[in-house]
């Protein structure tokens, strides 16, 4: 159940579940798991992200310049639903 505080304190550490509502999986093969763990460091940025210029800059040799929303400190990919801990 979501928590009816939002407040969020820099600094502070946050256990986030994530949970699909039907109750299906969220993950199905090896494929679903590493898009999951990709799009957490890739879309983890405060600048707009489009996957097609990251996916060229990457391609290209370029570093990627990001600044990221949350640190990320552990994550748990369960076939139906993730757990996070986050800064």
């Amino acid at each position: 159940m979501p928590s009816k505080n939002r407040n969020f304190i820099n600094n502070e550490i946050y256990h986030v579940t994530v949970r699909r509502q039907d109750g299906r999986l969220m993950f199905r093969d090896d494929d679903d798991y590493h898009r999951a763990v990709v799009s957490l460091t890739v879309f983890n940025d405060r600048q707009s992200v489009s996957i097609w210029n990251q996916r060229r800059r990457l391609v290209q040799g370029q570093t990627l310049h990001k600044i990221p929303l949350v640190e990320i400190l552990a994550f748990c990919l369960m076939p139906n639903h993730m757990h996070l801990l986050l800064r």
